[in-house]
Formats: C-alpha cells, sequence, structure tokens
C-alpha cells in the first residue's frame, strides 16, 4: 500500500511543513494554537516557522534543549497525522500539554492530570491497532513527567494529579450514562487526543507523554471555563512538559541519535 503522506524529510511535510532541517529531538503538543505562544514565551530565542491549517509550528530552546512546538488542533485524526509527520522528520519525543475535563471531584478545575494510561474511546486508533492494544505512555518519559511534577507544584500552587484519561471523539455525546460508566472504572478525566498519540508514538518509535490542564469538571457540574480563567495550570502543565522532556533527551541520548524504525522497548 502506498502512502499519500510526505514521507521524504528532505522536503516539507504535507500538514505541519516541516523537513529534516527543521526538526529537534522533541516536540511539545497543544492542540490549540493559541497555547503555543504560551509555550513559546517560556523558551529562549522563540520562533515561529510554520502555520497551515491546525498546524501552528514554533520553535526555541529550554535549558540547553533546542524543541519544537507544534499545535494539533481538536481531536485523534489531526493529532496522528502531527505525530506521524514529526517521525518522519527525525522528532524521537512528544508531550501533549492539552486541556481536559475532570470526572473526578478530587481533580478541581486549575489542576493538572499526567495520564498513566488512556482509555481507547476513539477511533484514529483503531486504524492502527487492534482493540486489546493498549494505549500508554513512553514509561520513562511518564515517570520523568511525574517526578518534574513536584517542583512545579511547589512553585506554582498548582495541584498535579496522575490518572486514567479516556480518549473520546464526541465532545458533546459524553451524557451522564457515558460518564457514570467510565467513573465506574475508575476513569478521572476525558480527552479527545491522548490515547491515539500514545498508541502512534509506540508503534513509530515516539516516547510519547501528555499533561492536561483541568478546565471543567463534570462530577461536579462545574463548566467548562474560557482558557484565561485556567491560565496557571496551562503554564504549570508547560513547564512539567518542558522539565520532563528536557530530563528524558539528556538521558537518552543514543536512543535519541537512532532511526525511529520501531518502538525502542
Amino acid at each position: 500500500m502506498t502512502k499519500i503522506s510526505q514521507t521524504d524529510p528532505s522536503k516539507p511535510q504535507y500538514h505541519v511543513r516541516l523537513r529534516r532541517q527543521d526538526a529537534a529531538p522533541c516536540a511539545l503538543l497543544p492542540g490549540n494554537p493559541a497555547r503555543v505562544d504560551l509555550i513559546l514565551s517560556l523558551l529562549s530565542n522563540p520562533r515561529k516557522i510554520s502555520s497551515n491549517r491546525e498546524f501552528l509550528v514554533g520553535k526555541g530552546n529550554y535549558r540547553g534543549l533546542e524543541l519544537l512546538v507544534v499545535s494539533t488542533g481538536i481531536g485523534s485524526p489531526a493529532a496522528a497525522i502531527a505525530l506521524e509527520e514529526l517521525a518522519n522528520v527525525g522528532v524521537r519525543c512528544a508531550v501533549r500539554v492539552g486541556t481536559t475535563a475532570s470526572i473526578d471531584e478530587s481533580m478541581e478545575v486549575g489542576s493538572v492530570i499526567i495520564p498513566v494510561a488512556a482509555v481507547r474511546n476513539e477511533g484514529t486508533s483503531s486504524a492502527y491497532a487492534p482493540p486489546s492494544f493498549p494505549a500508554i505512555p513512553d514509561p520513562a518519559l511518564l515517570g520523568l513527567l511525574i517526578s518534574s511534577s513536584s517542583s512545579v507544584a511547589t512553585k506554582t500552587g498548582v495541584k498535579v494529579h496522575v490518572g486514567l484519561v479516556s480518549t473520546d471523539d464526541a465532545f458533546y455525546a459524553e451524557d451522564e450514562e457515558v460518564i457514570s460508566g467510565l467513573r465506574r472504572l475508575k476513569v478521572t478525566n476525558l480527552d479527545m487526543e491522548s490515547s491515539a498519540l500514545f498508541v502512534v508514538g509506540w508503534l513509530k518509535g515516539i516516547a510519547v507523554a501528555s499533561v492536561l490542564a483541568v478546565n471543567g469538571n463534570l462530577a461536579k457540574g462545574e463548566p467548562f471555563v474560557e482558557e484565561e480563567a485556567i491560565a496557571a495550570a496551562e503554564k504549570a502543565a508547560a513547564q512539567i512538559a518542558l522539565s520532563g522532556a528536557r530530563l528524558f533527551v539528556s538521558r537518552r541520548s543514543t536512543f535519541l541519535s537512532e532511526e525511529p524504525t520501531s518502538a525502542p522497548r
């Protein structure tokens, strides 16, 4: 089967418009293009290098680590496209920096959740793997994000939780019956990208994890809030992602120099 995407790393990828020479070891993946500006503000030498559809791409340096910031828009299909094309140009780790709805009363609006696994309630990952295939973040990257979160929480006052996210396709179809069923399974929160990113990352040999700012609590009936209301949580999520990514790259230099042909497990 011939792939229709541009896989030649010397040429611009069809959607994110990056070439091998534009790449960096790691990428942060916000959903909202506006969040690219927030993350770039935390970097030295920040600049925007491409914009196409929902994919706004920036680049900068965090304490010696050069990295990309790539928005993916809403949902798993676009997130998977971004990760596929980043893999083509040599990116070897990626952290989703997004928002999430909590369905756990203890995980309040304005806090941060780091998923330790994801329920595959989206359709994109089924194109890559059967339903029994797990959706988990890279264990080493996950551990470094969790360890990095302690100092960020202390400095910012933002509470950080670990949880189990359900990644869904239909934003407005998550009714009380759906939410109650997920809560019985100890699922803590909902998003629209993480499980697909975990599956695609595993299969492509890219270390992937997520750090999510809570912008609504469905268990408590708290509606979604605008991004300005959770700015501290979004910034804390970005800081955790940056710190964890930097540690990961510094400790996995051999892995990051290899070609991404298969999952490095």
